[in-house]
C-alpha cells in the first residue's frame, strides 16, 4: 500500500483517531469513577480543605488521591490539565471525516441522495456547528431541568431522521455521532476549562472563588459521560449493515443511543453504591429489543412475498434479454396460461433518446479496496447518454395486456453480480414468480438490501465467496431498488412485470417486446434520473410498431 497515498493517510487518521478516543475516554471514566470512589473527608491538609481522598494500589504502588473542595488555596507549582486527549480526538476525528466522506461522493451519499456531495458535506460540517450552539443554549436555559435529556434525545432524533434523507446511510450515522463528538469536546474546551481556569485566578488574584462555576463545569462533564457510549456504538457501527443500512436506520440509531444512555447510568448508579432502577433497566432492554426487532429484515421470515434459497432455483442466466433491450414470450403446456405466442402476435419496438447536453458523470472516490479493482477512474453510472441514446431504460407494456396471453414464468434465473464494487447489470427486469440469483464475485463483503415496498424488504449479507442467494418476488413492482449498504454507491433496481413484455434498453437506447397479441397498450418507460414517461400504442395483427421515447433536459 502506498502509505503516501489515499489509504495511507486514512490508515493513520483512524489510528491516530482510535488511541485518541482511548486515551480521552479512558481518562474520562477513570475521573467518573474516581468521583464517585472516594471517601468523604471533613479535614484539612497542608492549609487545603479536603472533602474526598481514596487509596489505591496498581502494578505494585499505592496511591493516595485527595480532592480538595471547590479551588486550591494557592496555586500549584505543577498542574496537568486534560484537555488535549479531546482536541485531538476532534481534530482527527474532523480531518479523517473529511477524508472519509467530503473528499468524494462515493460513501457520502446514497444513489437517491438529493443534494450532490459539496452542498451536503457543508450541511453536516454546519450541523455540527449549530448542534453545539442549539445543546449549549439549552443547558443554559435549562438548567439542570429533567426535561433537558428529553429535548435532548428529541432533538438527536430529528437529527438522524433528517441526516439520513441527505446521505448514505453510513454518512448519517457518522455525522450524528461528529455533532455528538463536538458538543463533548466544546463542553471540554468553552465549558469545563474556561471555568476551571476562573477559580485558579480567583486564586492566584486571592479572592472569593465562586463554587457555581465548578457545578456548572460538572454539569458539562456528566452530559460527557451519557454521551459516551452512544458515540462508541455509531463508531463501531461502521462494521454492522444491518444499523445504518436499515430504511429506518434513523430509529436504530435512536434505540441504541437511549440504551447506551441508559447503560452508563446504570454503571453510574452502581459506582454510587445506589440499587439499579428497575424502570431504567426495563427501558434499557426494550430499546435493545426494539432495535433488534427493527433490524430483523422482512425476507428472514416464511411469507407470500419473498422467498430465499441457496441458489438452486434454477440455473442464473446471463442476463442477455434484460441487456439487450429485448424480450420474448414462451408458454407451458398444462399451467393454465397460453401455451405460446398469440397467432397473430407482432413486436413493439423503438429508441429511448435525449435531448440536450446530458451532465457529465461524476467520479467515484471508491473506497481502497474496490480500487483495485479498476485500472482507470470509475464514475457514477446512473445516466448513460451515447449519442442522444439513453441506456438503461425499464419499458414495459402497462394497461392493455389481456392475462389469457400471459405465459407462465420462466424457471430461469436472471442474475445481478457484484463485481468491482458495482452491480452488474445495474437494471434487470424480471416476471413474477422468476427467481432472481444475486452473486458476489469481489473477494470482500457486499450486501444485497432489497428497499420493496409491493414485495417485502430484504437484506443478505454476502462474504467473499458466499454461494449464490435467489429470492423469487410474488407481486408485481416498478421499480424495486437494490443497494449495498456497505457501499452506497452501489445501486441496482429491478422491475417486477406480470407479463414478459418489457425490456431494458440497450447502450444504442433501443427496445424490441416481441411476440406481443394485437391490441391498443399503454407503453411505460421509466429511468433512473430521467423519471417517467407514456406513450399510447396501438399494435395490428402481424404488426410491427416504432416507438420513439424523448427525455428532455
Amino acid at each position: 500500500m502506498d502509505l503516501f497515498g489515499r489509504d495511507g493517510i486514512e490508515l493513520v487518521l483512524r489510528w491516530f483517531h482510535v488511541v485518541a478516543v482511548i486515551t480521552w475516554i479512558g481518562h474520562a471514566y477513570f475521573f467518573n469513577w474516581l468521583d464517585k470512589g472516594l471517601r468523604p473527608v471533613q479535614s484539612q491538609r497542608d492549609g487545603e480543605q479536603v472533602e474526598g481522598e481514596l487509596w489505591m494500589v496498581h502494578s505494585g504502588g499505592f496511591y493516595r488521591v485527595e480532592k480538595i473542595a471547590v479551588a486550591p488555596e494557592r496555586m500549584p507549582e505543577h498542574l496537568h490539565w486534560f484537555k488535549w486527549e479531546a482536541a485531538l480526538t476532534w481534530l482527527s476525528g474532523f480531518f479523517l471525516l473529511h477524508q472519509l466522506y467530503h473528499h468524494g461522493a462515493a460513501i457520502l451519499l446514497d444513489a437517491d441522495s438529493p443534494l450532490g456531495p459539496g452542498l451536503t458535506g457543508t450541511v453536516g460540517v454546519l450541523a455540527m456547528l449549530l448542534g453545539w450552539l442549539v445543546y449549549d443554549t439549552l443547558c443554559r436555559a435549562l438548567g439542570d431541568s429533567k426535561a433537558l435529556p428529553l429535548v435532548g434525545f428529541g432533538l438527536i432524533l430529528a437529527l438522524s431522521v433528517g441526516l439520513d434523507q441527505l446521505m448514505s446511510g453510513r454518512a448519517a450515522y457518522i455525522h450524528v455521532g461528529a455533532v455528538l463528538g463536538t458538543i463533548m469536546v466544546a463542553n471540554v474546551w468553552v465549558r469545563i476549562i474556561p471555568a476551571q481556569n476562573q477559580l485558579l485566578s480567583a486564586t492566584a488574584q486571592g479572592v472569593a472563588r465562586d463554587a457555581s462555576l465548578g457545578l456548572r463545569a460538572k454539569q458539562r462533564s456528566i452530559h460527557n459521560n451519557y454521551l459516551s457510549l452512544p458515540i462508541i456504538f455509531i463508531m463501531i457501527s461502521n462494521h454492522s449493515w444491518g444499523t445504518f443500512g436499515h430504511r429506518h436506520g434513523w430509529a436504530i440509531l435512536g434505540l441504541l443511543t437511549l440504551a447506551g444512555a441508559g447503560v452508563r447510568h446504570l454503571m453510574n448508579r452502581r459506582l454510587d453504591g445506589k440499587r439499579m432502577q428497575a424502570g431504567v433497566v426495563v427501558l434499557v432492554v426494550a430499546a435493545f429489543v426494539g432495535a433488534g426487532i427493527v433490524m430483523r429484515p422482512a425476507g428472514d421470515e416464511a411469507d407470500d412475498d419473498v422467498i430465499m434459497t441457496d441458489g438452486g432455483a434454477g440455473s442464473p442466466s446471463d442476463g442477455t434479454p434484460q441487456g439487450s433491450g429485448t424480450t420474448g414470450a414462451g408458454g407451458s403446456p398444462g399451467s393454465g396460461f397460453a401455451d405460446g405466442p398469440h397467432p397473430q402476435a407482432g413486436t413493439v419496438q423503438g429508441t429511448v433518446t435525449f435531448v440536450g447536453l446530458p451532465p457529465e458523470p461524476s467520479e467515484l472516490m471508491l473506497s481502497g479496496e474496490c480500487v483495485a479493482f479498476h485500472d482507470d477512474e470509475i464514475h457514477e453510472d446512473s445516466l448513460l447518454v451515447r449519442d442522444g441514446r439513453v441506456q438503461n431504460a425499464f419499458v414495459w407494456l402497462g394497461a392493455g395486456v389481456d392475462p389469457a396471453w400471459i405465459p407462465a414464468p420462466p424457471e430461469e434465473a436472471v442474475s445481478i453480480d457484484q463485481s468491482g464494487c458495482r452491480y452488474a447489470p445495474r437494471v434487470i427486469g424480471v416476471r413474477v414468480r422468476q427467481p432472481v440469483t444475486f452473486l458476489n464475485s469481489d473477494p470482500l463483503l457486499h450486501n444485497v438490501h432489497g428497499l420493496a415496498d409491493v414485495n417485502r424488504e430484504f437484506n443478505i449479507g454476502m462474504p467473499a465467496s458466499s454461494p449464490p442467494n435467489t429470492r423469487v418476488f410474488k407481486k408485481p413492482e416498478i421499480m424495486l431498488p437494490v443497494r449495498c449498504d456497505v457501499h452506497p454507491w452501489m445501486s441496482a433496481s429491478i422491475g417486477v412485470v406480470e407479463h414478459p413484455w418489457f425490456a431494458v434498453t440497450d447502450a444504442g437506447g433501443g427496445f424490441a417486446l416481441t411476440d406481443v397479441p394485437p391490441g391498443a397498450y399503454t407503453l411505460e418507460i421509466w429511468h433512473e434520473v430521467l423519471g417517467r414517461s407514456t406513450q399510447q400504442v396501438e399494435l395490428a395483427p402481424d404488426g410491427s410498431v416504432e416507438v420513439q421515447v424523448v427525455f428532455q433536459q
